[in-house]
């Protein structure tokens, strides 16, 4: 299953450039494609599905990542880089970074919470579970934050005190 018409192809271009005896079906919506997951878990029966994270489904299903060649700006441009040397996009998707911003000004008017913001980052195994309990759970955010704060002390409390000394 491959992401709604709308977002592109690139389950579809994969399967196809990697020769998989698949065809990849683009789902009708994101809500779709976790519908999918769902009955596939409940039947035990096995789904290509092609998914992103962070999202909470990966902390709720049990889902694996299927390993391609890593992704590179080759990958997209050259058809003889990758494992099929007569098809584009035979890898993975390129690396994404997360970038944090803020006001320029903090560094010098809050030097701690710059340091904080620079110094810490939260994995993605840790973010998922939390945006399930908002985004399915309707659990507040404040409240789910709280209470991941209060069990991982020693995730968060060692980047506050070294900022704050």
């Amino acid at each position: 299953m491959d992401y709604p018409a709308d977002w592109g192809t690139p389950g579809a271009d994969r399967v196809n450039a990697l020769g998989l005896p698949f065809k990849a079906v683009p789902a009708g919506s994101e809500g779709a494609l976790i519908t999918e997951i769902r009955a596939a878990t409940e039947k035990k029966s096995p789904l290509l599905i092609t998914f992103w994270q962070p999202h909470w489904a990966m902390s709720a299903y049990d889902m694996q990542w299927v390993a391609l060649p890593e992704g590179e700006p080759a990958c997209y441009d050259d058809a003889s880089w990758g494992p099929n040397p007569n098809a584009t996009s035979d890898c993975d998707f390129l690396p994404a970074r997360i970038f944090k911003a803020g006001w320029p000004g903090i560094r010098d008017k809050w030097p701690a919470a710059h340091e904080i913001l620079v110094n810490y980052s939260l994995s993605t195994e840790a973010q998922q579970p939390m945006m399930g309990a908002v985004d399915v759970d309707g659990e507040n955010v404040e409240a789910v934050v709280s209470a991941w704060m209060s069990a991982n002390e020693g995730s968060w409390k060692p980047v506050v005190e070294a900022a704050t000394q």
